[in-house]
């Protein structure tokens, strides 16, 4: 019976990743274009989910680590960038407030799911991969399909892991020079008294 139970909620829970209103994935890695990386992410659209009707329809990707601007966006989409991210009121994701966060709003005609939105081009000063990074979204929906449906049924709003840029390692900390620098003393100046003893 134990096993049965796990199955279904397993299943609960595969079938609402399975029915994601939007996704968004970076292609590849960033590259290097000779002053900063480009980061292309791809986004798609899930089955039975609109955008473009009358509920608004946006993504956010949150701490863009060294945002230097927004190369391009597919036509129908634009941007804006804030220090707090624009989130659907029914989802938490992780926003540090001191990292900025990239909002695209779908303001073309209606588009019904499943399809490719494109591609959506960043620049960063920042190479190395946070593969924990998060999104949320907002979107129409026909029918109930995720546990972050709104109750009017109408719109369907989530969040999702997505790999963004994140702080290259930082230099020592001074406290660890600090117990290095008193470890080496520590050693000069037990040789020098081992030195001593042996005159």
């Amino acid at each position: 019976m134990k096993k049965i139970v796990l199955i279904l909620i397993a299943g609960c829970i595969f079938s609402d990743l399975a029915s994601a209103s939007i996704s968004v994935v970076l292609d590849g890695t960033p590259v290097f274009n000779g002053t900063d990386f480009t980061w292309t992410y791809s986004a798609d659209l899930g089955s039975e989910e609109v955008i473009g009707g009358s509920v608004l329809s946006y993504f956010t990707i949150y701490d863009f680590v060294g945002l230097d601007s927004v190369v391009s966006a597919p036509t129908g989409w634009t941007y804006s960038e804030q220090l707090t991210g624009v989130t659907p009121s029914g989802v938490v994701p992780s926003d540090n407030p001191g990292i900025e966060n990239i909002t695209f709003d779908y303001i073309g005609a209606e588009v019904d799911g499943s399809q490719s939105l494109g591609d959506f081009v960043l620049t960063s000063s920042d190479g190395a991969l946070n593969t924990n990074g998060n999104f949320s979204f907002q979107t129409g929906s026909n029918e109930i399909e995720t546990k972050f449906q709104a109750p009017d049924e109408s719109i369907d709003q989530g969040i999702g892991r997505v790999t963004v840029p994140t702080a290259i390692t930082p230099e020592p900390k001074l406290g660890s020079l600090i117990a290095l620098g008193a470890g080496l003393l520590g050693l000069a100046a037990r040789r020098r008294r081992f030195v001593t003893r042996i005159r």
